[in-house]
């Protein structure tokens, strides 16, 4: 009873028999015979000629190479170039080409200029200025503009005009 009082589960008993008890094994190791090709040692290595160029082309490059960092002086130049252009209000594009960013004043006034004046007011908006916000503000005025003569169009044209060149509203439409 007290060994009753110390377990904490109850058996369950089950409807299938018991296992059979397990059957001790011995497992043996025996060496394989002396002449066994089976077990025979690998070649000796020799390299060729071809393995040592083509393994001498897959090495990645010394650090030397590949973690070329800028001398001081460098680092300095890059740092002062970079403070001119800010001070310049430029900024450098591809090729080292050196341009003006301007403002914002430029770029509406470039923009009412394309807008009010349609593609003649491009060419001279856009001819004229050589900053980066006056030649966008010409062409998004522009754009505008021809989004502008679409729809007056559409709304002047009669029903037969705009039913004969449907094709050309569509190709206005996306552009």
């Amino acid at each position: 009873m007290a060994s009753n009082q110390r377990q904490r589960y109850e058996p369950v008993s089950t409807s299938e028999p018991p296992s059979p008890p397990p059957v001790p094994v011995t497992l043996t190791i025996s060496p394989p015979p002396d002449g066994a090709a089976l077990y025979s040692p690998p070649p000796p290595y020799e390299p060729s000629t071809e393995q040592d160029t083509i393994a001498d082309s897959d090495l990645p490059p010394s650090y030397d190479i590949a973690a070329k960092l800028p001398t001081y002086e460098e680092a300095e130049r890059v740092k002062e170039q970079y403070t001119d252009l800010v001070e310049r209000n430029a900024l450098l594009i591809d090729g080292g080409i050196e341009v003006s960013l301007g403002n914002d004043w430029l770029f509406l006034i470039c923009f009412i200029i394309s807008f009010v004046f349609n593609w003649l007011g491009f060419f001279a908006a856009y001819c004229m200025t050589k900053t980066v916000a006056g030649r966008y503000g010409a062409i998004s005025g522009f754009g505008l503009s021809v989004v502008k003569w679409v729809l007056i169009l559409k709304n002047a044209a009669s029903d037969e005009v705009i039913v004969i060149h449907s094709w050309i509203w569509w190709l206005f439409k996306y552009l």
